[in-house]
């Protein structure tokens, strides 16, 4: 407990206390295994980092103490209740098993939080690129009915065969000008879309 003041102790026997005969203690959060990403649980996650910085852990140097040491008292607070915890005596060596298992925590829910970070935005690429190969899908069956409907009227045009006793206006008339247009315009969207 040399790397922890004294009158900050107190902090960590607040963690196993519960308020109002609760039964739930803050120290059941560094606990709980990590739910499905998202970003509400992220900052859940940071807030929960957040509790450990405003407690010094981060700050506590531990690298004298042997790793599996360190791994074996985490361990020990890992599987023990608040209530359990709160009755190991002496003192310092309740207080020597909490900063193990919240120092082993920092790491922890860093970890949890960066690959969480990654699932969402592996989710969100994922998520992107099936909408963007849906809407492609949508735009080609568009842009192939409209191709054929403007090489129709291109093929017809060239193959008017009385086209000096024929005005424009009646040429025209012989197609649906709202589909030809429309046509014309899926096809000129899909040519953007593909550069």
């Amino acid at each position: 407990t040399g790397c922890f003041p004294k009158q900050d102790l107190q902090k960590l026997d607040a963690l196993l206390t519960g308020s109002d005969n609760s039964l739930y203690t803050q120290l059941m959060d560094f606990k709980r295994p990590p739910p499905e990403p998202n970003a509400k649980i992220i900052n859940q996650f940071l807030s929960y980092f957040e509790i450990l910085e405003k407690l010094d852990i981060t700050r506590c140097d531990l690298s004298y103490i042997n790793p599996q040491v360190i791994e074996s008292l985490a361990q020990l607070a890992r599987s023990q209740s608040s209530w359990n915890l709160r009755r190991i005596k002496p003192d310092e060596k309740r207080y020597a098993i909490l900063i193990c298992f919240l120092a082993e925590s920092v790491k922890t829910i860093l970890d949890t939080i960066i690959d969480m970070h990654g699932l969402l935005l592996g989710d969100i690429e994922r998520r992107s690129k099936n909408e963007f190969k849906a809407q492609r899908i949508s735009m080609v069956g568009n842009a192939k009915t409209s191709r054929k409907r403007t090489l129709d009227f291109v093929k017809k045009a060239l193959a008017y065969e009385t086209p000096d006793k024929t005005t424009l206006a009646d040429f025209l008339a012989s197609f649906n000008r709202n589909e030809l247009v429309s046509a014309v315009k899926e096809v000129e969207e899909y040519e953007d879309f593909e550069e």
